[in-house]
Formats: C-alpha cells, structure tokens, sequence
C-alpha cells in the first residue's frame, strides 16, 4: 500500500511543480488554489477512502506536497513580512 501512495505524492509533486514552472509571475492566491484544487488534490483524494493513510509515514507524504503549496503561496504573497513584522521604530519628538 506505501508503494501506491508514494507513487501518488510524486505524481502530486509532479503536478504541483507543473505550477510552479508556469506560474512566475502570478501574485494571485486565489488562482494558485484553484490551480492547486483542479490539478493537484484530485490526484492525493484519488481512492483516499480505500487506503485511508492512518499511519504517520503515508500522511506526511501527503501533507508535504501540501506544505509545499503553502510555501509556495506564501512566497508569492510576502506573507514572510506580514507574519513577522518590522517593529516599530521609537522616534523623539523634540
């Protein structure tokens, strides 16, 4: 079961850097989900309830390619800057 789930994720993986080579210069979000959603989640849902991963290997297999869309977004976005920002600069006034 471990070999058709590892075949999944590199298929997923596969897909997913499709994206990322044609999406340079997309700054949108909201597209990279739905191109993530339409090309990449169908191939990990694919017999999910079949093989049900409960075990940890299998599911950070997964959870990787999901890792890797996050970063991918949050690149994009600058979300680097926004989650941790700039602390405020102190001026006198005199």
């Amino acid at each position: 079961m471990s070999s058709n789930i590892d075949y999944l994720c590199l298929k997923a993986l596969r897909s997913l850097g499709f994206i990322i080579r044609n999406t340079k210069e997309f700054n949108n979000e909201i597209c990279l989900k739905t191109l993530y959603t339409s090309l990449v989640r169908p191939i990990i849902e694919f017999s999910s309830v079949l093989w049900n991963p409960t075990q940890i290997g299998p599911v950070e297999s997964l959870e990787r390619v999901q890792r890797k869309l996050l970063r991918l977004i949050g690149f994009k976005i600058k979300l680097h800057s926004q989650v941790n920002p700039p602390p405020p600069k102190h001026t006198q006034h005199k």
